[in-house]
């Protein structure tokens, strides 16, 4: 008995090459596997890119407000004309989107948190007299993104000493 029997006994004969035309079909099988895989993981890659590129435009959407939300820091909510709610507002909406998608892991939440390493966090205390307002007059759980966000803030920045 020679080992190819052996091995056919042993494994099923889907496991050794009978012919020439056996082995090539494996191989290609095989080839075809691994393309498969490095599309899959590359495909992951490209939509991982456009989902960062997504959620960073609409952060951007809003950058031209920021500088009205720091004239409102002093400032209490009751006293916020209609356009400093409806700035800051859109505000709170966009970081509620932005933390739900990073809650969802639709992007890579550390990437995007340390490329606004001092950006989001301060928005996100900037905002927090609106967000309180809004949460004490409907349900705790209102704008739930912000807190998701400030969360994963407070574990990707370690050395921000912004947060109270």
């Amino acid at each position: 008995m020679d080992i190819i029997s052996i091995a056919r006994d042993w494994a099923g004969s889907m496991l050794v090459p009978s012919s020439a035309w056996d082995l090539v079909t494996g191989c290609i099988a095989l080839a075809a596997f691994f393309v498969s895989l490095w599309t899959f993981f590359h495909h992951r890659r490209q939509q991982s890119l456009s989902n960062f590129y997504s959620v960073q435009s609409r952060f951007m959407e809003h950058m031209d407000k920021f500088e009205h939300l720091h004239s409102l820091k002093w400032k209490p909510v009751s006293e916020w004309s209609v356009e400093d709610r409806k700035i800051c507002y859109d505000i709170c909406a966009a970081l509620h989107d932005i933390g739900m998608l990073m809650h969802w892991k639709y992007v890579d939440a550390r990437k995007f948190i340390r490329l606004w390493y001092y950006s989001l966090p301060i928005a996100i205390e900037l905002a927090e007299p609106l967000v309180e307002h809004y949460r004490d007059i409907r349900d705790e759980r209102y704008w739930g993104g912000i807190r998701v966000l400030k969360r994963l803030c407070r574990r990707h920045l370690k050395g921000f000493k912004g947060f109270k």
